[in-house]
């Protein structure tokens, strides 16, 4: 069978159906290639997508694992900041021998103890203060920090201490009159109940000590006081009979001037018995 003649009507109608099927073919095609196009694009899009979705929830758990190794680094800080307060709280101070009390102690007759304190070492060694005396018992240091002089109330003594603690009694043991006759003072102190032997110990300087006694006179009640003065260089007991009185006390020791207040009236003993007013 021959082409049909392009002038025909048949050729025609086959023209319009080659047109429709290349037509249709080529729309195939491009829907083909849309689809394929469309899917790539959703394919991208969705891993893009998930991607994006990824990253925040990465993100997320970057931030909670910052925020949960923050929270356990300030955790850790917080255990070490305490265990160093308990460390410190624990911490007791080391002591140091220079630090610690130095002190010497004083025995009394009525079994009442006082502490003698001091400083320094060797030749720098000095009594500063006593402490604990009570019952009337007294100790007072010397100018120089050298000693000190307690009166013992009970046994009516006195007490010469040196700086390194060692005692010794200086006190006058026995009266002798100016007829020779001897009175020992542990007979004289029972006989007269609160007779007063040697009271009141006062440094006037390192050497001369000054102190309250009834002697010469034996008897109690109406009585008067005298001031005696004990040199401890050579243990002489001295009167001092221009300081008598019913009330005698002793007060400050100002260039190795004692004051003395007799009934109210103030005076000045220098160490070598001299009186003068103040």
């Amino acid at each position: 069978m021959g082409k049909p003649s392009i002038f025909s009507r048949e050729y025609e109608i086959k023209m319009k159906r080659r047109r429709r099927r290349i037509f249709s073919l080529i729309f195939v095609l491009v829907i083909i290639v849309g689809i394929f196009a469309f899917r790539s694009n959703l394919n991208t899009y969705i891993t893009k997508a998930k991607d994006g979705i990824s990253s925040i929830f990465n993100k997320k758990d970057e931030a909670n694992e910052n925020q949960l190794a923050t929270s356990k680094e300030e955790e850790t800080e917080v255990i070490e900041d305490s265990n160093k307060e308990e460390n410190i709280t624990d911490q007791k101070p080391v002591d140091n021998p220079q630090d610690q009390e130095q002190a010497v102690e004083i025995k009394f007759g009525n079994g009442d103890t006082a502490k003698a304190l001091y400083e320094g070492e060797g030749d720098n060694k000095q009594y500063k203060l006593v402490t604990g005396l009570q019952n009337s018992n007294t100790a007072y240091v010397s100018p120089s920090g050298k000693s000190i002089i307690a009166t013992d109330i009970t046994t009516q003594d006195l007490k010469l201490i040196d700086i390194n603690g060692a005692e010794a009694i200086v006190t006058k043991t026995q009266y002798v009159s100016k007829a020779g006759e001897t009175f020992n003072k542990d007979d004289i102190i029972k006989r007269y109940q609160g007779y007063k032997w040697a009271n009141d110990g006062r440094f006037i300087d390192d050497s001369h000590i000054a102190y309250l006694s009834y002697l010469p006179y034996f008897k109690t009640g109406d009585i008067d006081t005298y001031v005696w003065i004990l040199d401890t260089s050579n243990g002489n007991h001295t009167a001092i009979w221009g300081l008598k009185g019913k009330n005698i006390s002793f007060g400050n020791v100002t260039d190795n001037k004692l004051e003395v207040t007799v009934d109210e009236k103030k005076y000045l003993l220098m160490n070598n018995g001299s009186v003068s007013n103040l």
